[in-house]
């Protein structure tokens, strides 16, 4: 496709000779195309209505987006300044390309001065998902961007070869593998801006949560973004969902965001899809069809129906293996817990590790609380015992002459 050169339609007027354009109240330079005053309007907050001049740039890059309440409510947590921003929903909600749009708009403002990360489990992931959507968004544009596309392992875009740090770049985060990637990341320093996304973050190795504060202070503004269909609330992505004031605090049923102890987590449930008024949505976004689709193969209790249509993490999943997070909130086995002293009881505990494991020892003790009279297990120390299966000593024996030793 032949692209064209950015619009220039903005009225101009000239002043004592000198031509500019006058547009929102403000001059800028007449050699600014459309795309360039939208972008510098929502850079400096114009008239305090920088989410809508994003909104109109994202038109001019996709002339056939139609805008709906989730894209612009990321637009406006954008916009808003949050240094983490988490994005919690269904499947099929948009995420990913909403964010891929914002990414592209973020950097295209000052190319030379921003930088921004896109970041998954693998390569292949990144250029399925997330990677794959900005591409296509620089393709399908009709217009000629600044951009140059780098099809390199891993890929990249830059304004000029000239600025390597200034890009728009990609990394793999796989768990047990991200240590090299993320160390590389993390001196990077930026002049205006910097933005990490995490796509797939349900997924990911967990230390990019730990690489943020070194983030923080790599340029003047800083938004980490973590994407997922809600998995489990241990993982980094349910980590930086928790509420501020924990999940007792809010109803999938009501609340659409919440505050989060490190920024803003914004929840888009499919049974309150855009897709289910606007039917120019069907097919970009979860519709009635896949819900009633989510209903018969799931059933509505399912953790499987409440991760991919409510978008909610589940009371308990089938993933887990030993106590679910709702147990473990109902038992308020997550609190600190008040020992009134009156009775402890020492007990311990061993795994002999037959099977060829580690022979574990843990002693503890139950107490009674303050708390109506509650019987806590306090744990103690944990022991890994010596066995030798060279020895003539029984390993029972062993295990009897240590424990004892100990």
């Amino acid at each position: 496709m032949e692209k064209l050169p950015l619009p220039k339609t903005y009225p101009r007027s000239t002043l004592k000779g000198k031509e500019s354009i006058r547009i929102y109240g403000q001059d800028f330079p007449s050699s600014w195309s459309d795309l360039k005053v939208e972008l510098e309007s929502a850079r400096v907050n114009l008239n305090g209505e920088a989410a809508k001049h994003l909104e109109r740039a994202a038109l001019i890059l996709c002339p056939n987006l139609i805008f709906h309440a989730w894209i612009e409510r990321i637009f406006k947590a954008h916009t808003e300044g949050w240094s983490t921003v988490s994005l919690a929903g269904c499947a099929s909600s948009g995420k990913t390309f909403s964010v891929s749009i914002l990414a592209l708009l973020f950097w295209l403002t000052n190319p030379r001065e921003r930088g921004v990360v896109l970041a998954s489990t693998t390569i292949d992931s990144l250029k399925a998902r997330i990677w794959g959507q900005l591409v296509a968004i620089i393709g399908e544009c009709p217009y000629e961007l600044p951009t140059q596309i780098y099809h390199s392992k891993p890929p990249c875009i830059l304004y000029d070869k000239d600025f390597p740090i200034n890009g728009i770049f990609t990394a793999p985060l796989i768990k047990g593998k991200s240590e090299e990637t993320l160390g590389n990341l993390i001196g990077r320093k930026y002049k205006e801006g910097f933005m990490v996304v995490v796509d797939e973050s349900t997924d990911v190795a967990p230390g990019f949560i730990d690489a943020k504060a070194n983030w923080e202070i790599s340029a003047p503004f800083f938004q980490l973004w973590a994407l997922g269909n809600s998995k489990d609330q241990e993982d980094p992505h349910g980590q930086l969902c928790t509420p501020k004031n924990g999940w007792g605090s809010i109803n999938p049923d009501y609340d659409t965001e919440w505050e989060t102890n490190q920024g803003i987590c914004l929840y888009f449930d499919g049974m309150r899809s855009p897709a289910l008024d606007d039917l120019r949505l069907v097919g970009k976004l979860i519709s009635r069809r896949d819900i009633d689709a989510g209903l018969e193969q799931y059933g509505d209790t399912s953790p499987k129906f409440w991760r991919f249509v409510r978008g909610f993490w589940a009371n308990s999943t089938e993933e887990q293996t030993v106590v679910s997070k709702a147990l473990i909130q109902k038992t308020k086995a997550d609190t600190k817990v008040m020992l009134s002293g009156d009775m402890k009881i020492p007990m311990a505990a061993l795994d002999p590790g037959f099977g060829g494991d580690a022979c574990i020892l843990r002693f503890g003790d139950l107490v009674s609380s303050t708390d109506g009279g509650l019987v806590v297990l306090q744990f103690g120390p944990i022991y890994t015992l010596d066995i030798n299966v060279k020895s003539s000593e029984p390993v029972e024996y062993q295990i009897l002459y240590q424990t004892k030793a100990l």
